[in-house]
């Protein structure tokens, strides 16, 4: 292109966008009939499909789209369509306001899988809600978009645009749900074509690409439960994988049978590979080999042959090597959380070579050997990993030792996020600080090695605080961390970043029971921090590290020890509004509780209850716990033997639990009842993780514990 050609065109986006800008001023029912409008919303859908085509930034185009009177005018196009009862005018969609609409649904759909800032803005107008009433509507029915082109490119197009907005910002995710999203979607996937009278071929090629578009948004919405009614069988499953082949040809790696990259199969059948069940149906199905052949793909991009001596330059490709293979990475290291995965990856095989490769070259971008490393790192921490359920027993033995090792530690308290909740999170470490409190975030300290600075900043920290959202649950990043955090017995403080998220799946088992701190958007930090104060103490606090007293850490009950690792929560206020932030329990060794030295004498070792710098008194006083009352409520336990204690758990209905403990004494179980009182939570958390416990069982121990109590207090009334 010469530069007078380049001027030429500059002149005609600026005329154009100035007519453009003169009907979105208007009312959207002033533009219905307007000719000029009809050419100026197709031209500019038109740049926008060459934009796209090109992985351009026409800024005079998107500034025009992403401003507050497009937005403006777009919702109130998206009401015009949606009030049906008014006037209708979807009942037969072959009519100009539903073709210039479309004009502009395409033109939003391009703008915003470029710009996020536009996504937020058509949030704040809860553009969702009336895209899914859209949806919803009886005219956009399946069977008719698969005869009516106008009705099957307003329905792709809506969910087109749906689909970049949570692309751009995961967290809308609950507003989704709230707008009936999944109801709204599943008919295009569970509709049938087989039988249908008068379709034609074409017609039915295209509600695949409608079908596919319906399959990957919904991929980010479905919770477990719904997960298990949507897939009952394979079917959908094949069906994303039979695309993701067809769209693996090297130049562009788009289908246009299916009408999507690779990219977005890829990035839709991670998040569809949430759920472990889904993993083993994705594996079953032959995934592994569509990760390797993309992988494959991504090289022949990469590094194009040419044979030696050639002039002939190799075709130009359309797509990005690096984008491809990270995205295979990312789907790869989310199925390794299985362990039917590993057969693949063996030492030695072609595909652990191929994986290798992307994690020591540095052709490839950071962020994509990041994801390589991040598999390898995976691969080697669960060589060592027991996955049977005969070797349970030796699991826990084994993190209890390793938890005793790392009693007294003075470590930093680590964030772990997914990327897209990265500002909230640094305003989190940023208020953290100020309050003194020692943070490693990955931003701060990714010099150098990737799974060395990770592994490190897991291995030294004190607590874990989690950034929760589904895209942190479907993070393989985010799931290593936590599963090397829990494995090391390092305690978790989450914060639900997304608004009435309840974690589910393996996210559910490892923070069941633990109390959520809600975070829904930056302005709620501040609140939110102090909460966080509350429940850490001085768990990451930089007076810890200089302090002799440290709290001893452990999860589950043992013959050396009955500690426990939980969050400091705010036990009791007094009238300066102080509160007692955190307490020291010492061990209680299997000797001295068979010494049988009462609790009654002064230097009983049975509980060491330090006060705080805060408040001076005891927690025995904030509790009601008094030597008077643990004299004559626990004088008949602190005799039981073992064997006592077994027994009990029979009378019970606890012996499935014996055998986990069978070195339990009366005094210890004296410890586990005042532990329940002084941190229930995370009682029931530790019983949870590390005995398999479960909600039934804990309250069937817990009833039992208030009984013991009670009959304990009423004998020992009796007695003169």
């Amino acid at each position: 292109m010469d530069e007078s050609e380049g001027q030429d065109d500059n002149s005609v986006d600026s005329d154009l966008v100035t007519r453009f800008l003169f009907h979105i001023s208007r009312q959207p029912s002033e533009t219905i009939t307007d000719d000029d409008a009809r050419f100026v919303f197709g031209e500019m859908r038109n740049c926008s499909n060459v934009m796209v085509r090109k992985s351009a930034r026409y800024s005079w185009l998107i500034d025009a789209v992403d401003s507050d009177q497009f937005v403006r005018f777009y919702h109130t196009y998206l009401q015009l369509l949606c009030n049906v009862s008014e006037t209708d005018y979807l009942t037969k969609p072959i009519n100009q306001c539903v073709s210039n609409f479309i004009k502009l649904q395409m033109l939003v759909w391009n703008v915003t899988d470029k710009v996020y800032t536009l996504c937020f803005k058509l949030t704040l107008k809860e553009i969702p809600y009336y895209l899914f009433e859209l949806l919803k509507l009886p005219s956009l029915h399946p069977c008719v978009c698969l005869t009516e082109t106008n009705a099957r490119l307003l329905a792709h197009s809506s969910i087109g645009v749906l689909h970049n907005m949570i692309n751009h910002v995961p967290n809308i995710r609950s507003v989704y749900r709230r707008s009936g999203g999944v109801r709204a979607l599943l008919p295009f996937v569970t509709a049938s074509l087989d039988g249908s009278p008068g379709v034609d071929p074409q017609c039915a090629v295209h509600y695949l690409s409608l079908r596919t578009a319906a399959l990957l948004l919904l991929s980010f919405l479905v919770d477990e439960n719904e997960n298990a009614t949507l897939h009952t069988n394979d079917s959908y499953i094949v069906y994303l994988l039979t695309a993701l082949s067809d769209a693996l040809v090297p130049v562009n790696n788009y289908s246009t049978k299916y009408g999507y990259q690779a990219e977005e199969l890829l990035v839709g059948l991670q998040n569809l590979a949430g759920p472990d069940k889904n993993k083993k149906a994705l594996i079953k199905n032959d995934a592994m080999k569509h990760i390797q052949t993309a992988l494959e793909v991504a090289c022949e991009m990469k590094f194009p042959y040419k044979p030696e001596g050639s002039t002939v330059k190799p075709a130009p490709f359309q797509s990005d090597p690096d984008a491809l293979a990270e995205k295979a990475l990312n789907f790869l290291w989310t199925l390794l959380f299985v362990p039917e995965s590993h057969a693949s990856l063996t030492p030695g095989s072609d595909f652990r070579r191929l994986v290798d490769k992307f994690g020591s070259d540095s052709t490839w971008s950071p962020s994509c050997r990041r994801v390589a490393q991040g598999i390898q790192w995976h691969l080697r921490t669960s060589m060592n990993v027991a996955s049977g359920p005969s070797e349970l027993s030796d699991q826990i033995s084994g993190m209890m030792s390793r938890e005793r090792q790392q009693r007294h530690r003075h470590g930093h308290l680590m964030i772990s996020y997914q990327h897209s909740n990265k500002n909230v999170m640094i305003k989190v470490r940023d208020q953290l600080t100020e309050l003194g409190y020692r943070i490693w975030m990955d931003v701060d300290y990714m010099r150098g090695s990737f799974i060395d600075a990770m592994a490190q900043g897991i291995q030294e920290a004190s607590g874990l605080i989690l950034g929760l959202s589904q895209a942190f649950k479907n993070s393989p990043h985010c799931r290593q961390e936590v599963k090397y955090a829990y494995h090391l017995g390092i305690p978790f403080f989450p914060l639900q970043l997304e608004p009435n998220f309840t974690a589910d799946g393996w996210l559910g088992l490892l923070l069941a029971a633990i109390i959520y701190i809600s975070v829904p958007d930056e302005s709620a930090v501040p609140g939110a921090v102090l909460q966080l104060k509350e429940q850490l103490g001085d768990i990451g606090h930089i007076s810890r590290a200089a302090s002799e007293e440290a709290v001893e850490y452990s999860r589950l009950l043992s013959g050396g020890s009955l500690t426990h690792s939980f969050p400091g929560f705010p036990l009791h206020s007094d009238s300066s509004g102080t509160n007692l932030k955190r307490f020291s329990l010492s061990s209680l060794s299997p000797e001295k509780a068979n010494g049988s030295r009462p609790p009654s004498e002064k230097n009983s070792n049975a509980v060491n209850l330090t006060p705080t710098d805060t408040n001076p008194m005891p927690l025995d006083a904030h509790l009601g716990w008094v030597e008077s009352s643990t004299k004559s409520i626990y004088a008949q336990l602190w005799t039981w033997k073992p064997e006592d204690v077994s027994r009990w758990l029979r009378e019970e209905g606890l012996s499935s639990y014996e055998q986990a403990l069978a070195t339990v004494n009366g005094p210890m179980l004296a410890e586990l009842a005042r532990l329940r009182l002084a941190a229930p939570e995370s009682v029931s958390v530790s019983l949870f993780r590390d005995l398999g416990m479960s909600l039934v069982d804990q309250l069937r121990l817990y009833s039992a514990l208030a009984k013991l109590t009670v009959h304990c207090s009423s004998t020992s009334q009796a007695v003169p």
